[in-house]
């Protein structure tokens, strides 16, 4: 039987732009969520390259304030062998940062894959790196970053998070409604 994923490890090139944006992001999103089982999940994020101790670039620092995260104080650090075991899934953020998880620990093949792979994006596995872009560029990773994320939230937790706000009354419905699948999928 498959343990429970609730160590999350988002990895990137530099971990100054995307993983960071993953992280954070994905936090965000289990921060609001009414599942338990999003509680208990514990996500961090790590660099392929050498950009041990870098901060986060400007322009993904501005990005993420846009959307009420302050990265201004983060820094990267690199993966190690101790982050990799300590992962239950590891989230690159394009196919090479993958492909580089794997030749450094390839005992860590199982349970790598890209963002977008994971959340089932089909052929679409990678998220660009905006590094020297424009910050619509930034933007638009951001985006695609959260909504994978929302999908991999559901495959996690079982709970479609809504990126839009709930009329009044229809949160309670919604979760009722929720609460009344799940008895069902159990007496099957």
């Amino acid at each position: 039987m498959e343990r429970p994923i609730k160590r999350i490890l988002f990895v990137c090139l530099g971990n100054q732009c995307r993983s960071p944006m993953a992280e954070y992001l994905f936090k965000q999103i289990l921060a609001k969520s009414q599942n338990s089982k999003a509680k208990e999940i514990v996500i961090t994020s790590a660099s392929t390259g050498i950009y041990d101790g870098a901060p986060a670039s400007r322009k993904t620092i501005e990005v993420m304030r846009r959307r009420g995260i302050d990265l201004s104080g983060f820094r990267a650090k690199q993966v190690t062998p101790e982050l990799i075991d300590w992962a239950d899934l590891i989230l690159a953020m394009d196919r090479r940062n993958k492909k580089a998880i794997i030749k450094m620990f390839p005992d860590a093949a199982a349970k790598t894959f890209t963002l977008k792979e994971y959340a089932g994006n089909g052929d679409d596995l990678d998220v660009e790196d905006p590094v020297g872009q424009p910050i619509e560029q930034y933007e638009k990773c951001a985006n695609e970053i959260e909504d994978a994320l929302i999908k991999v939230n559901k495959k996690l937790t079982g709970v479609l998070e809504m990126k839009c706000p709930l009329k009044e009354g229809e949160v309670e419905r919604t979760q009722k409604y929720a609460d009344e699948l799940n008895e069902k999928l159990k007496e099957t």
